[in-house]
This record gives structure tokens, sequence and C-alpha cells, in this order.
């Protein structure tokens, strides 16, 4: 089968774009006419999310505290030299440390890498529709846990690179079955 290259549908655009290229044209997107902060832009998002009750505005600030506060670490080089860098997912909507639903219901909370400690979690016992909870890299220890086991509706906990030991982790996954630990 011969296929005719000047005839394809695609050949006249392409050339027009090589031409144009080629006599000076600029064809990139025009440049916006204003450019935002991430800061802006997350306070943009922060006007479309559901509001902070005032019952939790005092844990949302303490957390939006901590959260600052993030340090992720350089990527660490492998006994072979490979740099690894740990995944770190994705930002919660305007890069605030947890997720609100309507309702004023918190259901997500990411403190990953962040100087969070047991005190922290202790705060956290009064959220029963609390579903993921990302403490990788934290300071939390066994105790901490003992604080997670009332939250009804956990579903996921992450508590990789913390000072929970993996019989305390093991025992969390027994007591509750359906939440997914990731961890130690």
């Amino acid at each position: 089968m011969q296929v005719n290259f000047w005839r394809s549908a695609a050949v006249p655009i392409n050339l027009a774009l090589l031409f144009a290229g080629l006599a000076g044209c600029d064809l990139a997107a025009p440049e916006p006419d204003v450019v935002k902060t991430p800061e802006q832009m997350w306070a943009e998002d922060r006007k479309a999310l559901p509001p902070v009750p005032d019952s939790l505005k005092p844990l949302a600030a303490e957390l939006e505290a901590v959260y600052k506060q993030k340090a992720i670490p350089e990527p660490k080089r492998t006994p072979e030299g490979i740099m690894v860098s740990l995944p770190y997912g994705k930002p919660l909507p305007g890069d605030l440390p947890y997720r609100m639903e309507q309702g004023g219901r918190m259901v997500e909370i990411d403190l990953h890498y962040t100087p969070a400690t047991d005190d922290l979690l202790k705060k956290l016992e009064n959220l029963p529709d609390l579903e993921t909870l990302d403490l990788f890299g934290t300071k939390i220890t066994d105790a901490g846990l003992e604080s997670l086991a009332k939250l009804p509706k956990l579903k996921k906990l992450t508590i990789g690179e913390t000072q929970v030991t993996a019989e305390a982790a093991d025992n969390f996954r027994d007591a509750h079955p359906t939440c997914d630990v990731v961890g130690p």
C-alpha cells in the first residue's frame, strides 16, 4: 500500500507551522496578563472550599501552623549510587493540611514530614469523620496510635519513617482490619 504524503490532511497544517516559524512568527500562546503567585492561587482555591466550622477552627489553625514547618528531606542515595526521592502524594486543595467536606466534616489530614507529635494526635480523637491520615516522617510514637484507635471511619493511615514500632503498627492493624496502615 502506498500512502501519498502530500495529500495527508496534516501536511498543510504542519507545513504552515514550519514556514511561519521560519518567517519569525511567534506561534506560542500569549503570556497571561496577570501572573499569580502560588499563595494567590491557593487563596482563590480556599474560597471555593467548604468553610471550617467554628468548633474546628482552633484545630485547623494548629494543623496549618504545623504544616508550615514541613521539611522534606533531600533525596537519598542507594548503595549503587542511585538518587531516590520519596513519594509525597498530591497536595490537598488550597495547599491546606486538611480536607473539609460539606457539613463541616474534616475527612483528610496530611502532615507528612512535619514535626507532628503524639500531643497533636490526641486532638484528633474527636474527628469521627476522619478517613485518611498521613503522618509519614513525623515524630509520632506508639503512644500516638492509641489516640487514633478512637477514629471509627479511618480507612488509611500512613506511619512510615516515624518512631512507631512494627509491633505497635501490627497491633493497630489487627484491631482495625478495615484501615489500610502503610508503614513499619
